[in-house]
């Protein structure tokens, strides 16, 4: 359900038109949802990019601080990590 509006009475409207139709109609339309939904944010698309991301950090040239110890907060130990 998707009401391009912040004004209560829209959101009202809205509700009670979809209230108002058969139940059929309402799984056909979350269906026809979800496909758009699943078309636009593949978990695997985004899961890659922030692969990506990690990446491109880790492989990043660090400089070292002035007194010479690089200190991570969190320490990298406390990072959970997990495969898709």
């Amino acid at each position: 359900m998707v009401v391009d509006s912040d004004l209560p009475d829209d959101w009202a409207n809205r509700i009670r038109e979809l209230s108002e139709q058969k139940s059929e109609e309402r799984h056909a339309n979350a269906m026809k949802l979800r496909e758009q939904y699943e078309k636009k944010y593949s978990w695997k698309k985004e899961c890659e990019k922030l692969e990506q991301i990690i990446l491109e950090l880790v492989q990043r040239p660090q400089k070292a601080p002035p007194d010479g110890h690089l200190t991570l907060s969190p320490p990298v130990a406390s990072y959970r990590f997990y495969s898709v």
